[in-house]
C-alpha cells in the first residue's frame, strides 16, 4: 500500500520558488566589486533623479513667501455698465458708472451729482450762463484757483480741460462754452487709485455731450 501524500501548508511557497530565493539571496549575499565608472554610471542618475523630485530649500524659501495673486474686488472699468443723465435745462448729457448714486437734483434744474457707495468716487455735470464772461476768462480764473497741484491743462477754442491732485484726491474738469451758456463736469476720486479710475473718466470724457440740439435754456 502507497502511503498518502500529505497536504503542503498553505503558507509555503513551492519548492520552485524556494529555490529562486535561494539562488538569488546567494547572489546578492556576495555582491560583484563595482568598479568606479560602473558606479557612477549606476548610481549617480539616480541620486539626481531623487534630488529632482524633492523641492530645494530655496525653493520651499520662495513658496512660503509668495503671497496669493491679487484677486480684484471691483469690476474692471472696461466691462462697467453706464447710465445716462439727460439735463432738461440746459440739454446736456452724461454716461456714468450704473453702480453710482444720484444725489437729489436741485430746484432750478442746473444738474447732477452721482457717487459710488462708499464716497470714493463722484462726478457732477451741471450748466449756467455765461452772464457776461467768456470761455477765456473762466480759464484764467480757473488758473488762478489756489489749493490744488494741476498735472494737465490744455484749452481749445469751445472747451478746456483742467486736472491736478488735491488733498490727495485727483480731479479732472472740462468746460465748455457755447452761446450764452457754459456747461462742465468734473471727476473727482482717490489719488491712489488712478490706474482704475482714470479709465472711467476716459469713458466719461468721450461720451460727454455738452449741447444736445433741441429747444433748451440757452439764452
Amino acid at each position: 500500500m502507497t502511503a498518502a501524500p500529505r497536504d503542503i501548508p498553505t503558507n509555503q511557497p513551492p519548492m520552485k520558488e524556494v529555490h529562486n530565493i535561494r539562488i538569488c539571496v546567494r547572489s546578492c549575499s556576495s555582491p560583484k566589486k563595482l568598479s568606479p565608472f560602473r558606479f557612477l554610471r549606476t548610481f549617480v542618475p539616480m541620486f539626481l533623479i531623487g534630488c529632482a523630485a524633492q523641492p530645494t530649500q530655496l525653493e520651499k524659501r520662495i513658496q512660503i513667501a509668495s503671497p496669493a495673486p491679487n484677486v480684484p474686488t471691483a469690476p474692471q472699468a472696461t466691462s462697467q455698465e453706464y447710465a445716462t443723465y439727460l439735463n432738461r435745462r440746459f440739454g446736456f448729457r452724461l454716461s456714468y458708472p450704473s453702480n453710482l448714486r444720484s444725489s437729489r437734483q436741485p430746484d432750478n434744474g442746473a444738474g447732477m451729482s452721482f457717487s459710488s457707495p462708499d464716497g470714493e468716487f463722484s462726478v457732477t455735470a451741471q450748466g449756467h450762463f455765461l452772464n457776461g464772461d467768456t470761455l477765456d476768462t473762466l480759464w484764467a480764473n480757473e488758473l488762478k484757483q489756489g489749493g490744488a497741484t494741476i498735472t494737465y491743462s490744455t484749452k481749445k477754442a469751445d472747451y478746456y480741460v483742467v486736472s491736478g491732485s488735491r488733498a490727495g484726491r485727483e480731479y479732472y474738469r472740462k468746460v465748455f462754452a457755447e452761446g450764452g451758456n457754459w456747461v462742465r463736469f468734473d471727476i473727482v476720486y482717490p489719488a491712489a487709485k488712478r490706474g482704475y479710475y482714470d479709465q472711467v473718466v476716459e469713458r466719461i470724457a468721450r461720451d460727454f455731450v455738452p449741447f444736445v440740439p433741441g429747444d433748451y435754456d440757452r439764452t
